[in-house]
Order: structure tokens, then sequence, then C-alpha cells
């Protein structure tokens, strides 16, 4: 059934953040092959690997990679599967730093007019799959970016890839129920420290794919944000779809040596054959036609993943580009790298037309696929 929605609020702002570390993507490759003493022909396929990835860069907490002396915080050969408490005090020490820089990015690039509009942050989101605990990101991000002690705070575990699409629909509703919201939501993943040394095809894919890195948004209503004359992204509406027979190809599990991930070789072409036909049941949704979507926000999950859709939805390199650039230059960081890819098409708001609409699909366990609809605009009216 066809539904409208109202522009009940707007995506004022994208912040991001990676680790000082940066790595090309061979340097880890000669990495893993050196630290887990892997065998001539493994470390051929892991070469193979890396190198059809898509990815030149990646960043990393964990100064661990380099073959110059630095020393290393979490593979240093004295256990060559270090514990789950030791990748879990290192995430301890380093999230919600980059979550704050991540979040000081995004309030900055709000104009001082908006800013007087919609601050102070009225409720905070927290997201990540990467590490836990009570009292965890969302204290230590309201405490270090000195936000009201009431304000109202809620956190998305463990939804991996496509959680940026859940705190955002949670951030939607919160500003569609409360004219005076605006909602700060942050993600942070670590995932190099899960990177595990098993050396079947799965591992070596997994290992080559995952990065670290954080990002913020500010989401406000429509009402606050009426006058600031500020480029932001109208929400216009979220559809998502699990494909059930896809849950055992897609998984990520704690366990005593960090959290697993399984990734399936099969993933890819799941996401081709489901990819259309949920684009069409999205736009149908949203009242919308695919002759009206301009651009394509699409999770770079991995180069595989990013075929796999412009296959299944029939788009073009071109259609991808911002999704490709970010995978090339950052890796796969799971929740955050979706922002990365709006942040630059928000970036790009001085050639914004009337007509622009923008179609964002992310990926995750489940399977589940998650779209939302934006519509550039200048909150002026």
């Amino acid at each position: 059934m066809k539904k409208k929605r109202a522009s009940g609020s707007l995506l004022l702002s994208i912040g991001t953040a990676v680790p000082e570390y940066r790595y090309q993507q061979q340097a880890i490759a000669d990495f893993m092959v050196r630290y887990f003493s892997m065998p001539e022909d493994t470390g051929r396929k892991l070469s193979i690997i890396y190198k059809k990835s898509g990815i030149d860069y990646r960043h990393s907490v964990l100064p661990d990679f380099f073959n110059n002396g630095h020393d290393p915080l979490l593979f240093d050969a004295t256990s060559i599967i270090p514990s789950l408490s030791k990748r879990m005090g290192i995430y301890q020490a380093a999230a919600a730093d980059m979550a704050v820089e991540a979040a000081k990015d995004c309030l900055a690039n709000i104009s001082r007019k908006a800013g007087k509009r919609i601050l102070p942050i009225t409720h905070l989101i927290s997201v990540s799959c990467t590490g836990m605990s009570a009292p965890g990101l969302d204290l230590q991000v309201m405490q270090q970016l000195q936000l009201d002690d009431n304000v109202a705070r809620t956190s998305v575990n463990f939804m991996g890839c496509y959680a940026a699409f859940h705190a955002m629909k949670m951030a939607d509703a919160i500003c569609r129920a409360d004219n005076e919201a605006t909602v700060l939501i942050v993600m942070v993943e670590l995932c190099s420290l899960h990177f595990q040394p098993e050396l079947d095809s799965q591992n070596l894919v997994v290992n080559s794919l995952f990065a670290d890195g954080a990002a913020a948004m500010v989401i406000s209503s429509g009402k606050k944000c009426r006058k600031t004359e500020h480029p932001a992204f109208a929400i216009n509406g979220f559809y998502s779809k699990v494909l059930h027979e896809g849950k055992a190809m897609m998984t990520w599990h704690p366990s005593e040596k960090g959290f697993l991930m399984g990734l399936d070789s099969l993933v890819p072409q799941l996401i081709e054959d489901h990819a259309g036909p949920m684009m069409e049941e999205a736009l149908e949704s949203f009242n919308s036609k695919r002759s009206k979507i301009t651009h394509w926000a699409i999770h770079p999950g991995g180069r595989k993943i990013l075929e796999a859709v412009k296959r299944g939805m029939r788009l073009t390199d071109d259609n991808l580009m911002e999704s490709y650039e970010v995978l090339r230059n950052f890796g796969n960081m799971s929740s955050p790298t979706i922002a990365f890819v709006l942040k630059r098409m928000m970036q790009d708001h001085a050639s914004w037309k009337k007509k622009v609409r923008i179609l964002s699909a992310g990926f995750g366990p489940g399977i589940t696929i998650e779209t939302a609809l934006l519509k550039p605009v200048i909150a002026s009216s």
C-alpha cells in the first residue's frame, strides 16, 4: 500500500573521524602473512583477496600493522589469539574519543544561525557492535561533550553495518513526536580489534575488508530547522526487509577470543537477487518512482557487494561513485560507513537542484536490507 509521509525531520549535519594509523592494504596483508605464519599457498591466496578488495587504505586504532618498530597494542606475539578482555580494554580506551571527535566535526558543520535554533542536544543515540560495557559509550560521550545531564539516551548495539539506518529511524520518530527535539547520533566501530588468525576463506575475506571509524549525525524537527537557511537532508521515509533464507550467511558472535564474523561467499548473490525487487518495494512505499531517484548512497560493504547491487538495481559505476570512493580510502567500517558516503553528498550542496532525491541502502546480519529516501533541501521555509 502506498503511503505519504511529511518531511517531519531533517538530517542537518554529518561528521566523521578515523584513527591516526592509516595503512596501505598491502601492508596489512604482509602483516597477516608474517604474524600468523601463513603457509606459502595461503599467503598467495590472501594477497589476491587483498588486491581484488577494491580497498587502497584502511585505518586502525592499532599501530600493530606497521613493520617499523612500533610497539604493538594487541597482536604482540605473546598470544597469537588475543583474549576478548584485552580487545575490550582497547575498545574502552579508544572508542569514546573517536565518537566525540566525529561529534565535534558534526557540530562544527552547523552554522551559528542554525545552532541557535536547534541546540542544545535533547537526545543521544549511540551505535556500536564492536564493543559493549555499562556504563558505556553513551555516558562517555555525554560527559566528554558536556551534554545536559538530563539528555534522553538510548543505544543501538550489535546490529552491524545497517545500524545507522535504525538509529536514523529512531531519531526521525523522536523528532516527529516532539517538535522541540534535536538528536545526536554517534556511531563508532573498532573492527580491527577482532581480526582472527583462522586461515579459512571466510576469515581471510573478513580480515581484508573491515576497518575502524566513527561518524555522527544531527537530526532535528522540521519546525526547529525552519528559517535556518541550512543545507539538510529531509527524511522522507524508511523501508526494510529481512531475507530469512540468508540468516546463517552473515553472523557476528562474541567468543572468548573476540567477536567472530561469518560471511558466506553467497551473500553477494543473495543481495543481487533481491536488490532490484526490494528497491521497487521501497519506492512504492515512498510513493515514488525509480526515475525520480537522482543519487544512490549505498553502503560499501565490499567490492563484490557493490557489484551485486549495481547488477541487481541496474546501476552504473558513476551512480556508485561515492560508495566506491569510501571503500577505496577507508574500507568497510560497519555502521559509520554509510555516513561517510552521505557526507560526501551533503558537501556537494552547492550543486543541489530542486528535484534531487537520494535512495540510500545498507545490508547486515539477518540478512537485513535497510533503505531510506532523502531529499536535499535548504531549510529556509
